[in-house]
């Protein structure tokens, strides 16, 4: 009985060892987000959650696995702009007074990593210490998206009579890159300044630079016409004077009576007649 009873224990004991080992909640590290790799099943396909159970049988077999803690940082990004309407700078000149069309548009964004996109980037070969260096370019593909989505949103308002509203832009540019970047989680997105010209002024620019454009293209549209109808004349007469050239050629006295014409003044073939009967026949 005493054996049974110590095998019992001991069995107890065990389980309850196992149960401590393979525990993964007591593997991860605060401030972190750890995945699980193992070199009998790889790399675990969802990253270690604090308070939820989740054991593997994998952490029993001595130095079998490893686990693998990255830097959970909040990042926080400025992105700025100052070409928010577009050719602002070009439609100035043509508005009277020339007012200022000064564009300056700030955010600041504040993000942080999904664990389940670190769960999926680890079997890639992106380890705790290039993770900086990929986060790099995650800022820069938010930036050049966030400046994208906030000159739309700035183009969009400034199209309406109504004044461009700060919260308006910052909303849209929250959610779409929410919905862009679904591996990222979007804590803040604010615009810190705001200075855009008036819409009405920016338009008005916009509509005399497209009257400008149009007057440009109707003269030059003129002037191609005009250089279009001198250049028939000129092949017209190169013609002309190849038929007469080859006519001379063919019949050299010709030129021996047209001498006779200059001197004389007569023109007993009536030659000048036909040059008006060939300029009337001319296509």
């Amino acid at each position: 009985m005493k054996k049974v009873l110590f095998l019992l224990v001991l069995l107890l004991l065990a389980a309850g060892a196992a149960l401590v080992v393979g525990y993964l909640p007591l593997r991860h590290q605060s401030g972190s987000i750890s995945i699980l790799y193992s070199k009998t099943s790889g790399w675990h396909s969802e990253p270690i959650t604090p308070g939820t159970f989740s054991w593997r049988w994998e952490l029993l077999i001595p130095t079998n696995s490893e686990i693998h803690h990255f830097p959970d940082e909040g990042r926080v990004i400025t992105v700025r702009s100052t070409t928010v309407l577009p050719s602002a700078d070009t439609y100035r000149p043509l508005l009277a007074g020339e007012p200022s069309l000064a564009q300056d548009v700030r955010l600041r964004i504040g993000y942080r990593i999904t664990p389940e996109w670190i769960a999926e980037m680890a079997p890639r070969g992106i380890t705790p210490e290039q993770l900086s260096d990929q986060l790099r370019f995650v800022d820069d593909e938010v930036t050049a998206a966030a400046l994208v989505l906030v000159e739309s949103a700035v183009l969009d308002q400034a199209e309406t009579d109504e004044p461009i509203q700060r919260d308006a832009v910052t909303e849209r540019v929250g959610t779409a890159l929410q919905e862009r970047f679904g591996h990222l989680m979007f804590n803040a997105v604010v615009v810190e300044h705001l200075e855009l010209p008036d819409p009405l002024l920016w338009r008005l620019g916009r509509q005399a630079f497209e009257v400008v454009q149009q007057a440009r293209e109707q003269a030059l549209a003129e002037t191609t016409g005009i250089s279009t109808i001198e250049r028939a004349n000129q092949d017209r007469l190169v013609e002309t004077l190849q038929r007469y050239g080859q006519v001379l050629s063919e019949y050299p006295v010709l030129l021996e009576y047209l001498e006779v014409v200059a001197n004389t003044g007569r023109d007993p073939l009536n030659l000048e007649n036909l040059r008006g009967l060939e300029a009337l026949t001319a296509p």
